[in-house]
């Protein structure tokens, strides 16, 4: 007070924390004479220029922030309960120690409709708009929201999800995004063994469409890792659907077209080919896994895969020889020779 800081402008949030901290901790003498000056309001230099509902405004803040300082000060409450009475129009502003402040944040993906709204009708009878709805990226439901409510469907009911796949499999429309969607929710789903053949099914008719590749393949890799996940009797069924996928973007020259910035193995585990081997790795664990004692060797179809990563001068063959690499001791461990006179180069 003595200083004249209390409406100061330049000091604005170092005096309404220095009261924080020392208003409740002062006697009541001090603070009806400190309420006595808050109520004068600014005074000189803090007053030029200032408006009258700014200047009450000010007067207001501390107030409300000396309340807030000490909820159980009665004195603080019934001047600042009096004051209200006077300027009804003032309401607590959340930062009355800040003249100026910015916020930022992220605003996240926007649907249209929920879960129960798009499990609530047939996915024939909203296909057409599942696929051309685009909504407005920073202003409302957008089409990244549509598909993430999507993907939730396809978890919470398998069925919806499939019925889907059969509209778009009826139309030939592989080339959309909402595969990628179904997939992952699969993906993410706990099969049984029949709703896994419908799936590679399905998958196997892609009209070597490469648009779904990558969530495909990493669809089987989950399956062959995880525990309890793909059936045993269904790996000869992951192996061809496996296959089919990487004639599929071998046939169109599919490639990301970007040079290796050097952290190959994140580029690696991130790349279409990079998560084919993973795959073909996996299996062939659990295939060695159920020869046990008669394993010999790696199978001859698993060297003809394993050999045409080793080989290809392609961006999926460069990322996969780096999974390789990275399993040498594995694939040494199950056929010393072959990894020798094939990996080790």
């Amino acid at each position: 007070m003595s200083r004249g800081w209390l409406f100061a402008l330049d000091v604005k949030h170092e005096v309404f924390r220095l009261l924080k901290t020392a208003f409740p901790l002062s006697s009541e003498i001090s603070r009806s004479r400190l309420l006595d000056v808050i109520e004068a309001g600014p005074q000189g230099e803090d007053a030029r220029g200032l408006e009258e509902r700014l200047f009450h405004r000010e007067t207001y803040n501390l107030l409300q922030w000396l309340s807030q300082a000490d909820p159980k000060c009665e004195l603080t409450i019934r001047r600042l309960n009096a004051f209200q009475e006077r300027h009804p129009g003032f309401a607590p502003r959340e930062h009355p120690d800040l003249d100026h402040w910015s916020t930022s944040g992220w605003v996240g993906p926007c649907s249209p409709v929920s879960v129960d709204e798009l499990l609530g009708k047939r996915p024939a009878d909203q296909v057409d708009w599942l696929l051309t709805f685009r909504g407005e990226r920073f202003s409302g439901p957008d089409r990244e929201g549509l598909l993430a409510t999507l993907t939730e469907s396809v978890k919470r009911d398998f069925e919806w999800g499939w019925d889907l796949a059969g509209v778009l499999r009826h139309r030939s429309a592989w080339d959309v995004d909402i595969w990628e969607h179904l997939i992952e929710a699969w993906r993410q789903s706990t099969l049984s063994e029949e709703q896994w053949k419908r799936i590679f099914s399905c998958l196997s008719d892609h009209g070597n469409t490469v648009r779904i590749v990558h969530t495909a393949a990493r669809f089987l890799f989950d399956g062959v890792s995880k525990e309890n996940s793909l059936p045993a009797s269904l790996l000869g069924e992951a192996e061809s659907l496996a296959c089919e996928l990487q004639k599929a973007c071998e046939l169109e020259g599919q490639d990301d077209g970007q040079e290796a910035d050097g952290d190959w193995a994140t580029q690696a585990i991130n790349h279409w080919g990079g998560v084919l081997a993973q795959f073909w790795l996996h299996a062939l664990s659990r295939r060695r896994a159920e020869a046990g004692s008669a394993w010999q060797s790696i199978p001859p179809n698993y060297r003809r895969i394993l050999e045409h990563f080793s080989s290809g001068r392609d961006q999926a063959s460069e990322m996969a020889r780096v999974i390789l690499a990275s399993q040498l001791h594995f694939l040494f461990a199950i056929d010393q020779e072959w990894t020798e006179k094939t990996v080790l180069p």
